[in-house]
């Protein structure tokens, strides 16, 4: 049996026949960031590593040729509709999944974390942390506070976020040189982030701002994500560009130096550059995801307009709707 790409998919061909009952695959995690989706996994240091559930998603194919067919958006396609159910467990002790220590993690198509190692996880009131031990402490200390703070003005604008008390995950890929990394997303009741770089070894007030924005960006999405979502990837502007807009928003309240025009002047012009191009609904086609975000803020910008108020309170009211 091989493991082949067949357009947007990856699917499990038998030399002979049907693909067997049973197929064992080995594999190294892959813990690169993954643009505009999931990170297969995430690497700490303490050698823990918490692999994406979501990756796991099986369903049944007429052929291999019929799968290069596929659209990029698995919703509607024959099959994809049966559920996955997932283990996961660790001979060498209990896994984590939302903060709980388990002895298997059953995920039935949820998009979940599970972490697999020695990595603990600290309570707090505001949210569970697990948090890489090789991650700088300047940058530790500052998103231990500075995320809270970010879902706090968040829920006195939009109303309680859905789900149960977060989960904030964050790794650290190193002080690789020449690099400044920040990588990220969220899934109900989880902040997940990865750091790389010698840039974010120090603090500075660049990177404190960048990494402010970033935890104020992925926290968003437990409103305009979570409670309130696109019904297709092509409409990712909705979520990321919203995300986007909503964190300028909270860091500019949280620091006045913050240029926030500066920001949304920024977008505005990356919007233009990717729209001649194309449509932003076909960027990821293109693969040129940042038009979501960068085409998003102006369109966020468009409705805070049209609906005569700010942004977040045109969030509040679909969340309500």
């Amino acid at each position: 049996v091989r493991l082949e790409r067949r357009g947007w998919y990856d699917v499990l061909v038998a030399d002979r026949g049907n693909v067997p009952q049973e197929v064992t695959l080995s594999f190294t995690p892959f813990v690169k960031d993954i643009e505009a989706a999931y990170d297969a996994a995430l690497a700490f240091t303490d050698g823990s590593v918490a692999l994406f559930g979501g990756k796991f998603k099986i369903f049944p194919a007429a052929s291999p040729d019929a799968v290069a067919k596929f659209p990029i958006n698995p919703a509607g396609i024959a099959g994809n509709e049966l559920p996955t159910r997932t283990l996961m467990r660790d001979k060498a002790g209990p896994v984590l999944l939302h903060g709980r220590k388990l002895a298997v993690a059953s995920l039935e198509d949820e998009g979940a974390y599970v972490l697999f190692g020695t990595a603990e996880p600290v309570e707090a009131e505001a949210m569970t942390t697990v948090i890489d031990p090789g991650l700088p402490k300047w940058l530790a200390d500052f998103l231990g506070t500075s995320v809270p703070a970010a879902l706090e003005s968040y829920s006195r604008k939009l109303g309680p976020a859905p789900g149960n008390k977060p989960l904030l995950m964050i790794s650290w890929g190193g002080a690789t040189p020449g690099e400044t990394s920040m990588g990220g997303s969220v899934l109900p009741s989880t902040v997940v982030m990865t750091f790389e770089g010698d840039g974010i070894a120090a603090e500075n007030p660049a990177v404190r701002n960048a990494a402010r924005w970033f935890g104020a960006h992925e926290g968003a999405h437990f409103w305009l994500g979570n409670a309130v979502h696109y019904s297709v990837p092509q409409e990712s502007w909705i979520t990321e560009g919203g995300a986007d807009l909503l964190a300028y928003r909270a860091v500019a309240a949280a620091d006045p130096s913050f240029d926030v025009r500066a920001a949304l002047q920024d977008a505005l012009r990356q919007c233009i550059a990717f729209s001649k191009k194309g449509g932003a609904a076909s960027a990821n086609k293109r693969g040129d995801h940042k038009a979501y975000y960068h085409c998003g803020v102006i369109f966020g910008l468009v409705a805070e307009r049209a609906s005569g108020g700010d942004f977040g309170s045109f969030i509040r009211a679909l969340i309500e709707a």
